[in-house]
């Protein structure tokens, strides 16, 4: 009996410093478990760029509400549009005629020769695809998502595309107002079905994902404008081609070239805003159809407007002091329309 006891005296004494241990394993464990826990959450800092991306994709949830009014109908521009896009049969057509901008561009900075010169125009088309790929980090930046297996080259022969489609249309406008239509073949040749397509192209251009960077268009006209001016000609073209889609008045204040992220945004910064002490007086009598019987309709649905708001001009409400809030978007889709 003895001997068992003593045994048994041996094993409680073994469990007692096996279960210590295994205390002790486990608060080894746990110390450690929340060490770990406590560097992830120091090290947990969100990465944001030094700035944020200016060209954005459109939520899914949204185009799949109404796709049509997000995705561009004749011409694709930027980083963001799928190729499969650019090759569809209705815009295969100005996917070729951007090639003609490329060409048409670079021969008018030296129109002597009158034809395609290897020893001339060759050097200075080099010149702007290098200036595309030393942009590639900026271009990058500026949109929101982009294939991390797209090339520079591949991104540099498509902003070259793209920016010099822009350009060329924006330089058309350069001399309106003088008398000076500059259409050539090539446009009047560009039609959609039995329609000309260049109104349809502006309301491509004012789609959030289908455009290109300002400071590239900036850094291709200084390439190629012909000395045509200082790059502050692009903001004015830019508003001649959008005025017929701007429903208020110019900004008053001048539009600084290097603020301009890209042509919806100059559309944005166009939109004048009224003055602080400006107080329309209300409409007496409203006629059918107007703003207020509008403001009525809404107001069935849920939808209530202060009573300051004001209509002094279509497709603009005013609140009192506070800035215009203009429908944008409804009228250009219409006169794209």
């Amino acid at each position: 009996t003895g001997t068992i006891s003593s045994v048994g005296d041996g094993s409680s004494g073994e469990e007692g410093k096996g279960n210590k241990a295994d205390e002790g394993n486990n608060h080894h464990h746990q110390q450690q478990q929340k060490q770990n826990f406590m560097t992830m959450v120091k090290k947990a800092v969100s990465e944001r760029p030094a700035e944020p991306p200016s060209i954005c994709e459109v939520p899914k949830d949204l185009i799949e509400g109404n796709k049509g009014a997000y995705t561009p109908k004749v011409v694709g521009i930027g980083l963001l549009l799928d190729d499969s896009w650019r090759t569809s049969t209705s815009m295969v057509r100005l996917e070729r005629y951007k090639w003609c901008c490329v060409r048409k561009l670079v021969m008018g900075r030296h129109p002597d020769p009158a034809s395609w010169s290897r020893e001339v125009h060759e050097p200075l088309l080099g010149k702007c695809f290098d200036l595309m790929v030393g942009l590639v980090p900026q271009i990058r930046a500026s949109y929101s998502s982009v294939a991390s297996d797209t090339s520079s080259e591949d991104v540099a022969i498509k902003m070259l595309l793209d920016s010099c489609f822009v350009l060329h249309r924006l330089l058309k406008h350069a001399g309106k107002g003088k008398g000076n239509n500059d259409y050539d073949d090539d446009d009047w040749n560009q039609q959609l079905g039995r329609c000309w397509v260049w109104g349809t192209v502006k309301r491509d251009l004012l789609l959030l994902s289908n455009q290109v960077p300002f400071f590239v268009l900036q850094a291709l006209f200084k390439q190629l404008g012909n000395d045509r001016g200082t790059g502050d000609i692009l903001v004015n073209c830019g508003l001649q081609l959008l005025s017929s889609l701007r429903p208020g008045r110019l900004h008053n204040a001048p539009i600084i070239c290097g603020d301009v992220h890209h042509l919806l945004h100059l559309f944005y910064l166009s939109i004048d805003l009224p003055p602080r002490d400006w107080e329309p007086s209300r409409p007496t009598t409203p006629s059918p159809g107007s703003f207020w019987q509008c403001q009525r309709q809404s107001s069935r649905g849920g939808c209530l407007a202060p009573r300051s708001w004001r209509r002094p001009a279509f497709g603009s409400v005013h609140a009192g002091t506070a800035p215009r809030a203009s429908w944008t978007s409804g009228s250009a889709g219409a006169e794209a329309s």
